[in-house]
């Protein structure tokens, strides 16, 4: 960038700044935050990515897709530069969209695949309804892994059933039925703090498999992760609270001073972090939940708040029949109105008009009447993605109150 020109050509120093990444998804397609970081950060998260370090064994004879998106850096991150680190044969993929992301794994049948749940979705879909797919299976798909943002239970549940059907991984795990489909993690802004490869997939313990535990993202050895309540003080396991971070890969800033208010947090005992800008509840498991977003809470008029994540979280209770559920704000006037857009299962046993009795009961059981009073659903055939594979929710918000009950 400009503003960094003459500096980066003349300064050498390990704490100099060697680049800016640009990343995110959630921003306006063209308009990037732009991820300040300096050499000794590259040179930190690219140690501490070598298998002697991260603890992650060398994962020889595998290919991997590396989709090269020029906007978001997370795909590239995980698909691209860890694979090298951890001695995979990498697949250059330079189409980076949602209509050509199955085309892609057909052409190169890579054996490891990370990409968002929507893209993941998609690929199901057209192995499932579209007839020149339907007699496709994809037996070398061993490590397809969901990054970018979580994954519903409903998600799951169909992405899994789908990979069984079309027998994933199975001529590399002929013990098994099928490979599983997989969380990862990955964040470039906070320094790489999330493993970003297999970490996920080798977490699958038996006991995950025998008590349908879900295990949820995991740290590297360099990062320090906490999750705070709003006076600073760490959270209890399973309380809801700011989500922070110290790393010697933590960046800089953005080049867009505007995301750089609230970047650093202190905490109750005068320690610095990095805010993770990101709503998170932690386990004794270690592992660590990001649940929403700041600004996601919704405060009724006796001052009780509710994050909208613990509406989905109800909604998604029936994951048999639902997909996925995602709540948004619609401003109106004076006022704010609640959105709640639901996908179906292909397979769900309920009408629409059952579905959503079945929801409204659920949810005046514990959630505040008079959000219920705001609250409207939607029931759709899939979900808006934006350029980086993630839920568009601009337009989910553009669609307001249309079309909703």
């Amino acid at each position: 960038g400009e503003n960094y020109s003459d500096d980066v050509v003349a300064d050498t120093t390990l704490d100099g700044v060697a680049a800016i990444t640009y990343t995110s998804g959630t921003t306006k397609p063209g308009y990037p935050k732009g991820c300040i970081h300096s050499n000794r950060n590259y040179m930190a998260i690219s140690r501490f990515k070598e298998s002697d370090v991260s603890g992650m064994p060398q994962m020889k004879n595998i290919t991997a897709l590396a989709l090269l998106p020029s906007y978001t850096q997370t795909v590239l991150t995980t698909a691209y530069c860890d694979p090298i680190y951890l001695g995979c044969t990498v697949a250059l993929e330079p189409f980076y969209s949602e209509q050509f992301f199955a085309y892609s794994v057909k052409i190169n049948q890579p054996n490891f695949v990370v990409n968002t749940p929507g893209f993941f979705i998609q690929l199901a879909k057209k192995l499932e309804n579209e007839p020149e797919w339907k007699s496709i299976d994809m037996p070398y798909l061993l490590l397809p892994i969901i990054v970018g943002e979580p994954i519903s239970a409903g998600e799951e549940r169909y992405l899994n059933r789908v990979a069984k059907k079309h027998k994933f991984g199975k001529t590399l795990l002929p013990a098994l039925l099928s490979a599983p489909v997989s969380t990862g993690g990955g964040s470039t802004e906070n320094g790489g703090i999330f493993t970003t490869l297999f970490c996920a997939w080798q977490g699958l313990k038996p006991k995950y498999r025998l008590h349908g535990e879900r295990p949820y993202l995991q740290t590297l050895p360099l990062a320090e992760v906490e999750v705070l309540d709003e006076n600073g003080n760490s959270c209890a396991y399973g309380e809801q609270g700011r989500l922070v971070i110290n790393s010697p890969c933590n960046q800089i800033g953005y080049v867009n001073d505007e995301f750089n208010k609230d970047m650093q947090i202190t905490d109750a005992n005068g320690k610095l972090w990095y805010s993770g800008g990101a709503y998170a509840v932690k386990y004794k498991s270690g592992d660590i939940r990001i649940v929403g977003r700041p600004n996601t809470n919704i405060v009724t008029s006796d001052g009780k708040s509710t994050p909208l994540y613990v509406i989905e979280d109800i909604v998604n209770k029936d994951y048999k029949n639902i997909m996925s559920a995602v709540m948004v704000k619609i401003p109106d006037g004076d006022s704010t109105k609640y959105v709640c857009h639901i996908e179906k299962q292909p397979d769900a046993k309920f009408s629409d008009d059952i579905l959503l009795r079945r929801c409204v009961k659920r949810l005046s059981k514990s959630i505040h009447p008079e959000i219920l009073d705001n609250l409207y659903f939607k029931i759709r055939d899939d979900f808006p993605l934006a350029p980086s594979g993630k839920r568009d929710m601009a337009k989910l918000v553009a669609e307001g109150v249309d079309g909703t009950v």
